[in-house]
């Protein structure tokens, strides 16, 4: 391998010279970062550069993060009852190490797993039962498989030196929805064409205004100038009207001088169109809504109540799939599987719309089949005396005697 860096890195009669600083394409692809077809190599640190990937996702990581998830006790009826006392829920409720929240570790990982396709993170133990979760460097786990069993293990590699081999069971490990043990499924690496042209674009933007002098028209003169007065009106032009703080300022013509606004070219609205395209293909390989990436162009109050619908069912459900099945292999042991599970709590996704929410209760309390001190749990309240029976109307039994023989007849 050091003999192909070196001819990569060295200059023949044939080949461009190559290095650290300015990398060819065989040098990124011997280092797994191949170039696109844009030419820009786009990795887990480079990718995050692309306005629209940085806001997907943080769109997914910081809302993911934000969830909380809770331990839940089956009931023979097929009610479920919020465990409390079980190690698996007083982890998940608290602290997943002294120095950093669940909120912040999950955050964390969700990033790991948007940008290398898999997250992982040590649970420690103790007498058996989980303790603390602590967030694992992607790039420094190695996902081992046994042949015989099909077993998962996790290498890990640690900074000092050394490794250490971990058992699935000890290892919280989140994947694309999709991926399988031997093959990850990595958004940005499938998705890195479309993400290359963006980083392109936002460099070129940055540059279109970057020591700009360009102001809203176009002065023009009949005669010819001198190189002694053109570099005079440059000099004023640009003290003038370069950058944005000088944006639109008034110019004073004279001796036959014209000024003409400029407006935007094809060039400019070709721009523009494409950079709404490329935002489309990122979005649609995130399955994030263009309304959270910032593109509003169709949104309206209606639709864009039904895409945060669709954002919570076809977005967030599967990756909340994959992060409950994850913390339940690892936090629940085999015999607590039947009468345990670890479910994500979505209901914060919709406190936003009091309205319906409100409306929602006043209807489940007055149909008689909610009461009011369940109504307040969903809420975080606490009980109320008397909330604990059923509000009927007028004409409705209490459910064990049967209907009114009157209204029955009638």
């Amino acid at each position: 391998m050091l003999e192909r860096l070196r001819t990569f890195l060295g200059k023949t009669d044939t080949e461009q010279k190559s290095s650290l600083a300015a990398p060819s394409a065989e040098l990124l692809a011997l280092f797994g970062a191949p170039r696109t077809a844009a030419g820009v190599s786009v990795t887990p640190e480079t990718a995050l550069k692309s306005p629209t990937c940085l806001a997907a996702t943080r769109v997914l990581s910081e809302t993911i993060g934000s969830l909380p998830f809770h331990c839940f006790r089956r009931g023979n009826d097929g009610s479920r009852e919020r465990e409390t006392d079980h190690a698996a829920a007083r982890l998940l409720g608290g602290r997943w190490a002294p120095w950093s929240s669940s909120s912040e570790v999950r955050c964390a990982m969700q990033v790991d797993a948007i940008l290398h396709g898999q997250a992982f993170a040590q649970v420690v133990r103790a007498g058996g039962q989980p303790r603390e979760i602590h967030r694992l460097d992607p790039r420094s786990v190695t996902v081992e498989q046994d042949p015989i069993s099909l077993e998962p293990s996790f290498r890990v590699q640690y900074p000092q030196g050394g490794d250490r081999v971990l058992h699935w069971r000890d290892v919280l490990h989140v994947t694309t929805p999709g991926s399988t043990i031997d093959r990850p499924l990595c958004l940005i690496s499938e998705a890195r064409e479309a993400i290359s042209v963006d980083l392109l674009m936002a460099e070129h933007h940055a540059k279109l205004f970057a020591n700009g002098a360009r102001p809203g028209g176009v002065l023009t003169y009949p005669k010819a100038l001198s190189p002694e007065i053109m570099e005079r009106l440059k000099r004023s032009f640009e003290s003038a009207h370069a950058g944005g703080q000088n944006s639109g300022r008034t110019m004073v013509l004279e001796d036959g001088m014209e000024y003409q606004a400029t407006q935007f070219s094809s060039v400019d609205l070709q721009f523009l169109e494409l950079k709404k395209h490329v935002i489309q293909q990122i979005a649609s390989a995130f399955r994030v809504p263009p309304i959270l990436l910032a593109d509003l162009e169709r949104a309206t109050w209606r639709n864009a109540e039904e895409l945060g619908r669709q954002f919570l069912q076809f977005t967030l459900l599967p990756w909340l799939e994959q992060w409950q099945a994850a913390l339940e292999r690892v936090l629940l042991n085999p015999e607590d599987e039947d009468r345990l599970f670890i479910e994500p709590m979505v209901d914060d996704l919709l406190r936003a719309d009091l309205s319906a929410r409100f409306t929602a209760y006043r209807e489940a309390c007055g149909g008689s089949w909610m009461t009011p001190n369940e109504i307040r749990r969903l809420d975080n309240m606490g009980p109320v005396e008397g909330g604990d029976s059923l509000i009927r109307q007028a004409g409705q039994s209490d459910g064990e005697d049967g209907f009114n023989e009157e209204e029955d007849a009638a």
